[in-house]
């Protein structure tokens, strides 16, 4: 689905009707859900990733409100940027960095 789709078209109004509708925490559910079958619409396998990048992210704002010390807290969130970063660079810039160094990735 794009954004000048017609399925966009009649997707926005009914989440953004939903989201309005429903108290804050189930807006907040209903608006997960809603990204997620926005993203699977493109392709279903990358569902996959969003949700290993959504929990990766909630799991380290769990532990990080869990840690009092701001040692342990930033260690954490050293930790999940890489993570994260890694994600991003290895499913969007990996081919490109490979191409560049003159090396076949095997992802094409």
């Amino acid at each position: 689905m794009i954004f000048n789709s017609v399925a966009y078209a009649l997707f926005f109004p009914i989440i953004a009707i939903l989201y309005l509708s429903l108290p804050k925490r189930a807006g907040n559910l209903c608006l997960l859900i809603a990204g997620y079958l926005f993203y699977m619409t493109a392709v279903p396998a990358h569902a996959l990733l969003l949700l290993a990048v959504s929990l990766t992210a909630y799991f380290s704002a769990v532990l990080m409100d869990k840690k009092n010390q701001k040692k342990d807290r930033k260690g954490i969130l050293i930790i999940a940027l890489i993570i994260e970063l890694g994600l991003l660079f290895f499913f969007k810039y990996f081919g490109f960095a490979c191409e560049i160094a003159g090396v076949r990735s095997g992802l094409d």
